[in-house]
């Protein structure tokens, strides 16, 4: 896998460990990810070019997300 979308991956894995929906749309300069949970969503964006740290922020980010959308 390209190192580009490990971060993506992390966060498409996380989301689905905790029971959401994650879809994936690409723009010409980042990468769009919805995750759907109890009828709602939250949109995030994904850089192409992520720093060292982008697997840990992102699952950060999307486990934030799900514990928002499931209060």
């Amino acid at each position: 896998m390209s190192k580009r979308l490990e971060h993506i991956e992390a966060a498409k894995n996380e989301a689905i460990r905790l029971g959401a929906r994650f879809e994936l749309l690409q723009t010409k300069k980042s990468f769009i990810g919805i995750i759907y949970i109890n009828g709602r969503y939250r949109k995030t964006s994904f850089s192409v070019t992520p720093s060292r740290l982008a697997n840990y922020q992102t699952v950060k980010y999307v486990r934030q997300a799900v514990r928002e959308m499931t209060k």
